[in-house]
């Protein structure tokens, strides 16, 4: 695939940085997508300075007029819509049925975007006495910056780039370094939205040029999605410039809870779907699951036997479950943390080991490990304690709910839990003592709506979540007191 290079002011330009990468296809390493390069500081400050004029001419625009611009992105997105999959298929690795999922929410999330936008763009006001009015009305934030993940590389940014123009932002976008191209076609959507200059940008480059980006003095609010490493530096590194929003998305250690009196025929195959679709590489993947001892071998025989059932290969042959890991540090990491599960008192049931397919790339064997809780036994250490992001699960056999809930609390994450059982009273008892943002109940943990928030608590997130919440992102609350005056008698 060519490279375009950012895409700056309307048009896309060369990038002025040195360093050049390979975008490769985690699937198939022989047949890489293409090379591109990263940029330098000179381009962030262009791509920021481009959208400063854009806001100044965007934010004058009423929500009809932008409103405009998103129908013919949508119309661009629909006509790309098996292209767009297949990149993001090769260039992630994901399953192409999971790509053409997350390509299909895209054109249905703009619906929603847009009820969204009209909705908060309108002044909600109230009588206070004769000739007073109070009203809260919403002001564009200004210039965002959109600092993407490679997991969901179209979905994810662009609800959040939506949100942002329909309610009168400029954007400056960053890929993950791992899916540049998806970034690059995003662009050209966006260029067929015939947008003014400046509206929406695009940088390409790595956690370096991201730092750049996010320290910008001229750059008015932040939306992360990513791992708490690199959220954690985004927010030392910006603590200083109090007026700027800041909002991490941070993944999550999650975990799935079967009560005895859950229904296994729900429980197996949701704890499946989440543990293991797209190779684990989900902040809301079921990382943990927690049964109590009554209904553990059960759960463990139906199970592992499915378990040996996933089909693992090339993410564009149609009959694959779980394809490749991203990148080789991807699955360096997967195959060191696991190894650990051993010095942490866990029995190694399936253990994490490359596969060999017919075309070369990232394959591993998802892992499962296994251990039987002692009470007050302390839960520590970096296999226990730290996102993964591989397929891997790990299994605590407790004796009661409220061990459950004690081993579930002790993760540093809070982003999302499911409960599994039949009966209601044991959920609203979870659902009080659960430290979590999203919790399901007889529904795996990857499921979420956007109609809903998303985000969680601990390192999982700083209480600015995505989902339904983006517009609180991208505006800013005006409190306004309206004392009109009054008509004076001829």
């Amino acid at each position: 695939m060519i490279f375009k290079g950012n895409y700056i002011g309307g048009r896309f330009q060369k990038v002025s940085g040195a360093t050049e990468k390979t975008s490769e296809d985690p699937g198939d390493l022989g047949h890489p997508v293409g090379t591109f390069a990263f940029s330098s500081e000179e381009d962030v400050n262009g791509a920021v300075a481009f959208a400063l004029e854009g806001f100044s001419v965007w934010k004058e625009k009423d929500f009809k007029g932008r409103d405009h611009s998103i129908v013919r992105f949508q119309r661009a997105l629909k006509k790309r819509r098996k292209d767009f999959a297949f990149l993001i298929s090769r260039e992630m690795g994901k399953p192409i049925r999971d790509a053409i999922q997350e390509v299909d929410r895209m054109v249905e999330r703009v619906r929603l975007a847009q009820s969204e936008a009209a909705r908060i763009s309108k002044a909600h006001s109230f009588s206070i006495q004769r000739g007073l009015r109070g009203a809260l009305r919403y002001k564009p934030r200004g210039v965002l910056a959109i600092i993407g993940p490679f997991n969901f590389p179209g979905y994810i940014p662009n609800n959040q780039i939506l949100s942002a123009i329909l309610l009168g932002n400029s954007v400056v976008f960053k890929p993950s370094e791992l899916t540049p191209f998806v970034g690059q076609v995003l662009a050209e959507l966006w260029h067929e939205a015939n947008l003014p200059k400046g509206v929406f940008n695009l940088i390409q480059g790595d956690g370096s040029v991201g730092r750049v980006l996010a320290v910008h003095e001229k750059i008015h609010g932040i939306i992360f999605t990513g791992s708490y490493s690199t959220g954690q530096k985004i927010r030392e590194e910006t603590i200083h410039q109090i007026g700027k929003l800041v909002a991490l998305e941070m993944g999550g250690k999650n975990a799935a809870i079967i009560s005895k009196n859950a229904a296994l025929d729900v429980a197996v195959p949701d704890c499946l779907l989440g543990s293991f679709s797209i190779s684990g590489q989900r902040c809301n993947a079921t990382s943990r699951i927690i049964l109590e001892k009554k209904i553990a071998k059960p759960f463990l025989n139906v199970f592992l036997k499915s378990l040996k059932n996933l089909k693992i290969g090339y993410g564009l042959d149609e009959e694959n479950f779980m394809g490749p890991l991203v990148s080789h540090g991807a699955m360096e990491k997967y195959l060191s943390r696991t190894a650990l599960a051993p010095q942490e008192n866990f029995e190694v049931i399936q253990k994490a080991i490359p596969l060999e397919r017919k075309k070369r790339g990232y394959y591993v064997q998802p892992s499962v490990c296994l251990k039987e809780v002692k009470k007050g036994e302390e839960l520590k250490g970096p296999y226990t304690e730290e996102e993964i992001f591989g397929p891997n699960v790990a299994i605590y056999v407790v004796d009661s709910l409220e061990e459950a809930v004690q081993v579930h609390n002790a993760s540093p994450y809070g982003l999302v839990a499911s409960f599994y059982s039949t009966k209601r009273e044991e959920y609203e008892r979870l659902f009080k003592e659960l430290e979590v943002g999203l919790l399901n109940w007889n529904r795996a943990t990857i499921f979420s709506n956007p109609r809903l928030p998303f985000g969680g608590v601990k390192q999982s997130g700083n209480h600015h979540p995505v989902g339904s919440f983006v517009p609180y992102l991208c505006t800013v609350p005006v409190a306004v007191l309206e004392n009109a005056p009054l008509r004076r008698r001829p």
